[in-house]
């Protein structure tokens, strides 16, 4: 497992999570934009409109159809590999992390979240993320976040914020 490739993407992915509207995760998809707006799975929003994760992670997307699940990987310095390689989406994921085809589809395929009772969300698949992260020799120091730690901070202090309101002097 490519451990630094997997803390950022936790990191991120958290940072995603923090701002992310229920309605905008769909397991199911890669990355779909509507009239209404963008939704899209872990992967989707890990890369989605990034270009410094894009060059980092190694992949470029490349959206097929109307529905696109694939995705070019691209080598050291940002040359594809081959003009065609494109991979299924879940081998694309096994070869960012340095994973098997096996651990991507458990970590980010709905069909693995069958024990919920509902729809998975992106709070559900970073806690399986992590937990995976941790089993394999991942640290908590690897994934301290110092951007999403400040901005906690301040979502704290503003709502512990009251003011008082004196009597009005006419």
């Amino acid at each position: 497992m490519h451990v630094e490739k997997v803390a950022y993407a936790i990191r991120k992915l958290r940072r995603v999570n923090a701002t992310l509207r229920p309605e905008q995760f769909d397991i199911g998809s890669w990355v779909t934009r509507t009239e209404c707006g963008t939704t899209a799975c872990a992967i989707g929003w890990l890369l989605y409109d990034d270009v410094e994760a894009v060059k980092y992670l190694g992949v470029m997307p490349a959206f097929i159809g109307d529905n696109g699940q694939a995705a070019l990987l691209l080598a050291p310095g940002g040359a594809p590999v081959t003009p065609a390689c494109l991979l299924e989406q879940f081998g694309l994921v096994a070869a960012m992390f340095g994973i098997t085809k096996e651990e991507a589809m458990d970590l980010f395929s709905g069909t693995h979240y069958s024990d919920l009772d509902r729809e998975p969300t992106l709070t559900d698949v970073l806690d399986r993320f992590t937990m995976f992260f941790y089993l394999n020799g991942g640290t908590e120091e690897m994934l301290y976040d110092s951007d999403l730690h400040a901005m906690q901070i301040v979502e704290r202090s503003l709502s512990e914020f009251t003011v008082d309101v004196e009597d009005e002097v006419f």
